[in-house]
């Protein structure tokens, strides 16, 4: 299988003129793919090169001392959809070379998922990215979701504080409101404790995830209330290592704390990339719930990152609108339009 290599245009790099004529016939690998070839070996670095697979050049087998591994999705099917990372629009987009790739000695030689370049078109039937309202409010709830920006709700034993209810009550309103995931958190820090805190909360409604911190007593907690078949909501991640370690437990979602990672003068956005580049290589069906979102830009990198979720105040939900642009345009247009003297009604 023969491999091109070639950086983004975006990082001043283009693809060789030799291989301009392929068109269609390249497929992109992910940038952390580590792809055989004896004259271009993968490198890694700060630009993330990408690469590109020629569908119709010969192919040649790996050395010896590379073992393939099992042909990658050996069951293709059509209906999983992108949930595992499966690439449903292959076959669309690229009919019978695609599928020839895919079930091919070279596939499996990668060793790792591979993936179209990631396109408006190609998203628009694999999944869309979720509102989470952080809070406990239920009057706060009530007015984003007639808005229909309500996805689910994420709680914590702050914002139940703050709320000045019952735990189990003012849950229970929030499911009865909210059809998506509902987080409710353990408060227990042992393992055994939290699994029968997280079976009690799961009996409140069927749309709730437990949410557990992200210890080893919340990782056994975690495995054991997944092997239930309870959604799980692995809170309190602040690394790479603590969101593998959760999706191997079997979280339904890890969420990563941005904000705090910037109180400490890091940049909380280096974490939600590496997750999902982590998981995206390995094909984890963990969803990434970006967390302690505080800023519209926060909101803003966690979609160009392909964060799943993103949780966060009301306020800053309701922030996302503003812009002083559409406030001067909108004052100007009212301004002429007044001057016309016209009504529409």
């Amino acid at each position: 299988c023969a491999l091109v290599r070639a950086c983004n245009p975006r990082h001043g790099v283009e693809i060789p003129a030799s291989k301009a004529a392929l068109g269609q016939r390249l497929i992109y690998v992910s940038p952390n793919a580590l792809c055989y070839t004896q004259n271009l070996p993968y490198q890694r670095t700060k630009s993330r090169p990408e690469f590109f697979v020629d569908l119709m050049a010969p192919q040649r087998n790996p050395p010896a001392n590379i073992h393939p591994r099992v042909l990658y999705n050996q069951a293709f099917d059509l209906e999983a959809g992108w949930s595992g990372r499966k690439p449903i629009h292959f076959p669309q987009r690229n009919g019978a070379q695609t599928q020839h790739f895919l079930y091919s000695g070279a596939s499996s030689a990668l060793g790792t998922q591979v993936k179209l370049r990631t396109t408006k078109a190609n998203l628009s039937g694999i999944k869309q990215m979720k509102f989470f309202v952080d809070t406990a409010e239920i009057d706060a709830i009530t007015e984003l979701n007639d808005l229909g920006m309500v996805d689910g709700v994420t709680t914590n034993p702050s914002l139940i504080m703050k709320s000045g209810r019952d735990i189990i009550e003012v849950t229970k309103e929030i499911c009865e409101l909210i059809s998506g995931p509902v987080s409710a958190e353990v408060v227990a820090t042992d393992s055994e404790k939290m699994i029968e805190e997280g079976r009690k909360l799961a009996k409140i409604a069927p749309n709730i995830a437990v949410k557990l911190p992200l210890t080893w007593d919340g990782l056994k907690a975690c495995k054991v209330l997944f092997d239930e078949g309870k959604m799980i909501n692995v809170t309190l991640c602040f690394s790479a290592n603590q969101a593998l370690l959760a999706a191997k437990a079997g979280a339904t979602f890890i969420s990563p704390f941005v904000g705090r990672l910037d109180d400490v003068n890091l940049d909380g956005m280096d974490l939600i990339n590496e997750i999902r580049q982590i998981y995206d290589n390995f094909g984890y069906q963990t969803q990434i719930l970006a967390a302690s979102i505080r800023t519209v830009n926060h909101v803003t990198q966690s979609a160009l990152i392909g964060a799943d979720v993103i949780t966060a105040p009301p306020s800053v939900i309701k922030s996302l609108i503003e812009h002083p642009l559409t406030d001067r345009g909108l004052d100007q247009f009212m301004a002429d339009w007044a001057k016309t003297g016209q009504k529409i009604l």
